[in-house]
């Protein structure tokens, strides 16, 4: 339900999702809009799987790492499974601007024409879900919090990386 209700409100703002960040798109293609919101998800997935086992210190060498997984290839889905689902809430704060954008088109006021407001909200739609990310890799993956703090810094720091080189407006 989180993925719909995010979704609904990007698509009525107007706004796509790459990573950690949203940006208008005029005019709206739904294919590439589609695309993006997947490849959110799919990137996120990918380096929350690999980068987990690194930050908690579960690696020793290649091939008792080989070994672990596969004996484990179940609780390897479970917790992808929870993991996914989980990803989904840590993605919703990112709504907020499309929300904005989506009351001040309709009340007809100029809140977010103001540049430094929106990119304010923008960090603090960025900051919540990089925490609601932390806490979804400690429980998705069973890890401390200092470390899934680590890699939900690292998707955030390959996020602004992406958004320096790929604008998305």
């Amino acid at each position: 339900m989180s993925v719909f209700v995010l979704a609904f409100v990007l698509l009525a703002g107007r706004y796509e999702l790459f990573l950690l960040n949203t940006a208008p798109a005029t005019p709206l293609n739904h294919i590439i809009f589609a695309a993006k919101f997947a490849a959110t998800y799919a990137v996120a997935l990918f380096m929350t799987t690999l980068l987990s086992p690194l930050f908690a210190g579960r690696i020793r060498s290649i091939t008792t790492t080989l070994d672990s997984t596969k004996n484990s290839w179940r609780n390897f889905f479970a917790e992808l499974g929870k993991l996914s689902s989980s990803l989904a809430v840590s993605f919703l704060p990112l709504g907020l601007v499309p929300g904005l954008a989506v009351v001040d088109r309709v009340l007809n006021t100029s809140i977010l024409s103001n540049i430094l407001l929106r990119d304010t909200l923008l960090i603090l739609s960025q900051t919540m879900s990089i925490l609601l990310l932390s806490a979804a890799l400690a429980y998705g993956k069973k890890m401390r919090w200092q470390n899934s703090m680590g890699v939900a810094l690292t998707f955030f720091y390959l996020s602004t990386l992406v958004g320096y080189f790929k604008p998305l407006g």
